[in-house]
């Protein structure tokens, strides 16, 4: 039972990290490290496959299975890829990167619910800096540590219930 629960630990841990660590770049430099997303993407990758292998089950439909959810959960940062690049990048890519390699690991229900969380969080900032600080509007505010709190006030009410 417990390698079981051993793969949604390992991805939750590396979630949170790499979010986490993403954030604080985030805000310091502006920029999200290309190398660190490619690196995440194999690992969760890699957790996938053995996830699969450790079921105990393993079989070409089960696989299938997976690699349809795992391309189902890139979807919405492959969509918002293509906003930040047809609107100038008010996304960031490095955003949309971090989004993508989060559809690695959570699925699309999950992933969702964490953009929109975010969208959400980030909009009641954005008003406070315009309305209170007085920012223009091309005050540009990080995205990511927006994603990290999301994904963390959404696994904290998961753990509660």
């Amino acid at each position: 039972m417990a390698k079981y629960l051993i793969i949604p630990i390992i991805s939750n841990l590396i979630c949170i990290s790499y979010l986490g660590y993403n954030a604080y770049l985030d805000i310091r430099t502006k920029e999200i490290p290309v190398k660190n997303s490619i690196i995440m993407a194999f690992i969760g990758v890699a957790l996938s496959i053995v996830s699969v292998v450790c079921s105990g089950y393993f079989g070409m439909r089960l696989l299938f299975s997976v690699l349809m959810n795992t391309a189902i959960s890139l979807i919405p940062g492959i969509i918002l890829f293509l906003v930040s690049k047809y609107t100038n990048q008010m996304i960031g890519y490095g955003d949309t990167m971090v989004i993508v390699v989060l559809g690695l690991y959570l699925d699309v229900k999950n992933l969702m619910g964490l953009i929109v969380l975010a969208f959400f969080i980030a909009g009641l900032v954005a008003l406070y800096e315009f309305i209170i600080r007085k920012k223009d509007k091309k005050h540009e505010i990080p995205f990511v540590p927006f994603l990290f709190i999301s994904y963390v006030i959404i696994n904290c009410t998961q753990f509660i219930h």
